[in-house]
């Protein structure tokens, strides 16, 4: 009986015990405590489904509209700074006090904006709005689900698209987005990962508001939204002048990015090059493509400008220069160097992360000592001891290493983590954004990128359909199915594998499996008695062969690991030798795993006590020796003896280099030292340094009075 999955809402033969499409199980919770049961039923109308997304302010889901039948995507209004919710329970649980009244506040332009969104329902750019509702003291949005991919896998796949390409792909999206900034509607978040491309070829913007309708002007956490590249400057401040211009910014840094390959660098640091009298580091997309039309150029330059006086105002004027048949005009603004008063007593800075040393400095105030210059100083000025930080992410270590260096900064390394979008080996993230100022000698903590997570495909020719696609999607590949007749492989079990057992595959690939519908009904088949083979010692391969000469069905029941019996050979079979059998019977083999082994997986930059009991586990001896670094975190590993993809027998010993940390050192004596002298013997120990002043007639003036530590 088929039934309809309450998670993916694709039907399926419910003998299966399981979705064979999405992997879930009648009765399974969801996997965040946070968000609703698939199976849970919203307004006697619509089915809740697996979650498609989620983040601060709120879920989607996949939904099932039981009245018009058909899928739908609903998001639900749950920011986590001002709400929660028990295992189990749609209702949603709000915090008392003022954070009641925020969520309320929220919840209100939540709805407001989707009511003013779903009138625009015949702009071909933007996800379609059906419906907006409260329930379970909280409110939701129903949307059409859009299936496809995003513009972000597209671009992994293909890499860059022609200018015309592109501009075709991104018109309706322009467009729409035209007809909506008319309403004063504005997006703030366009970035690769929020523009849909469905399998229909349409193009889609998604998460409409979200930067928007989940705040309030208290909220702490979700008020700046950016997308470092695609986010304009004004965008980083909280009560930044925030306009269609800004949704200019960020479509052109789209264009930029499909036509180029390049993602642009950030805003604010592009800003912080400009103040420092230095070429803008936005590159001319000319530089990556020949023969760019000019006026794209122009276009995609001038909407990119990082001051909004000099950025294209609209979408409307954007489209009409980007299709231009006339010479398009280049807009170029100049950036005012800041203007600093020159004042020598400093404010208290905020301390950073890490040791810092705080040096009470004496200094005596004669006349002339202070004044107040009312004159501009002439060149960009960073307070001494402080550093501009500059954007490393997408770079290699050796590149953001020599930057950070060269701002007066020190970095660590914390983690690697798996990335779609950022190649191996790259930073991915920085825990302070470029563009800040900070301290010298700050430590900016880096997570590096461990590229797309790749698994080996195992083979599973021969072994039924329900085991072959439980065991591809447990490593996070989706499955296809097609069938067809065979003569040899018994009904259930998989014929052939789209992708070879052994390649190494990125997780979430698609895998194609064959599954036999048995022998064909019409063809001719003489039923006989025959005297059974000894399928015993050969591969599969080779008894497919002999049970084809036979008339026999063949299907693996067992599989396990033999240091007998060579991978892939068979090991046992359910009927012996000798036996009298009809053809066309089904024989049930045991094959070889062959000998048990241990494929070494990457643990550079991972806590060295979790590899250590992963690895222990599997059987392997770890052996951790430490290390003092400057630049690996403490109790990170830094190397190890055997490389990731070995494979090796269980009760081999691997090495673990892990970080001890940076080596400690006593802290130097810098009382009665002048300022600049202890400033210097300070940070050229890695040391932050703050300074305040205080009168002491029995110290001379300029000296150090004491120090903190």
């Amino acid at each position: 009986m088929n039934v309809q999955c309450p998670n993916c809402f694709e039907n399926y033969d419910s003998d299966l015990g399981i979705c064979p499409h999405c992997g879930f199980t009648e009765g399974e919770h969801a996997k965040e405590t946070l968000h609703m049961d698939p199976g849970t039923v919203l307004l006697n109308r619509y089915r809740i489904g697996a979650v498609l997304g989620f983040g601060g302010f709120g879920v989607t889901y996949l939904a099932w509209d039981m009245v018009l039948e058909m899928k739908v995507a609903i998001k639900e209004y749950l920011p986590s700074e001002f709400s929660t919710r028990s295992v189990g329970v749609s209702q949603v649980t709000v915090y008392s006090g003022n954070k009641e009244q925020q969520f309320h506040d929220g919840m209100e332009k939540f709805v407001a904006e989707a009511k003013r969104l779903a009138k625009f329902q015949g702009e071909a750019g933007i996800v379609q709005i059906f419906d907006s509702f409260m329930a379970n003291n909280t409110a939701y949005i129903v949307m059409e689900y859009l299936e496809g991919e995003t513009l972000t896998s597209f671009l992994e796949r293909e890499g860059t698209v022609s200018a015309d390409a592109a501009i075709g792909l991104l018109s309706p999206v322009i467009k729409s987005l035209e007809t909506v900034h008319a309403e004063g509607i504005i997006h703030r978040d366009i970035a690769p990962d929020n523009i849909m491309i469905t399998t229909d070829g349409e193009v889609k913007l998604i998460d409409f508001g979200a930067a928007r309708y989940a705040t309030t002007s208290h909220s702490r956490s979700l008020t700046v939204i950016i997308k470092p590249g695609y986010s304009p400057e004004e965008q980083y401040r909280s009560r930044g002048d925030q306009g269609p211009h800004t949704d200019v910014y960020s479509a052109a840094s789209v264009l930029y990015r499909m036509i180029t390959g390049v993602t642009p660098p950030d805003a604010m640091e592009r800003r912080a090059f400009f103040e420092n009298g230095k070429k803008d580091m936005l590159e001319a997309p000319s530089k990556y493509v020949k023969d760019l039309d000019t006026n794209v150029e122009t276009a995609i330059l001038n909407a990119m400008n990082v001051r909004i006086e000099d950025r294209t105002p609209d979408m409307g004027t954007f489209f009409e220069e980007l299709t231009s048949e006339k010479p398009v005009k280049r807009r170029v603004g100049k950036i005012m160097k800041t203007d600093v008063l020159k004042w020598p007593l400093w404010a208290k800075i905020a301390v950073p992360t890490g040791l810092v040393a705080v040096i009470a400095l004496l200094v005596l105030f004669f006349t002339g000592v202070i004044k107040f210059d009312s004159g501009l100083q002439t060149e960009i000025t960073i307070a001494e001891g402080m550093a501009r930080v500059p954007s490393v992410v997408n770079e290699s270590m050796d590149s953001a290493e020599e930057r950070l260096y060269e701002a007066g900064l020190l970095y660590t390394i914390i983690d690697k983590e798996y990335s779609s979008t950022v190649e191996a080996d790259l930073v991915l993230t920085q825990d302070v954004a470029g563009g800040a100022v900070v301290l010298e000698n700050t430590i900016i903590n880096i997570t590096i990128s461990g590229g797309a997570q790749k698994e080996e495909v195992p083979s599973v020719v021969g072994i039924s359909a329900e085991e072959a696609i439980a065991e591809m999607e447990a490593l996070g590949f989706v499955v296809e199915t097609e069938e067809s007749y065979s003569m040899v492989v018994a009904a259930g079990s998989v014929i052939s594998q789209s992708v070879e057992a052994g390649t190494e595959t990125n997780v979430g690939s698609t895998i194609i499996l064959t599954i036999s519908k048995g022998i064909d009904p019409d063809a001719e088949i003489v039923e006989e008695e025959i005297e059974m083979p000894d399928f015993v010692g050969m591969t599969y391969t080779e008894a497919l062969t002999a049970a084809a000469e036979y008339g026999l069905m063949l299907t693996i029941t067992d599989r396990q690991y033999s240091s007998e019996y060579e991978e892939n050979v068979i090991m046992a079979q359910s009927i012996e030798k000798g036996e009298t059998v009809l053809t066309g019977s089904s024989i049930e083999l045991t094959v070889s795993l062959g000998i048990q082994t241990v494929k070494i997986t990457d643990m550079q930059y991972m806590d060295a006590e979790e590899a250590k009991a992963s690895l222990e586990e599997q059987g392997l001896i770890v052996n951790l020796v430490y290390e003092e670094s400057d630049t690996v975190a403490e109790g990170k590993i830094i190397s190890q003896s055997i490389e990731a993809g070995e494979k090796v027998n269980g009760g081999t010993t691997i090495t673990l280099t892990v970080s001890g940390g940076a080596a400690a050192f006593e802290m130097p004596d810098v009382t009665g030292m002048t300022e600049a002298s202890a400033k210097q013997t300070l940070t050229a120990k890695g040391l932050s340094v703050t300074l305040s002043y205080r009168y002491d007639t029995s110290v001379e003036a300029g000296l150090v009075l004491e120090q903190n530590v």
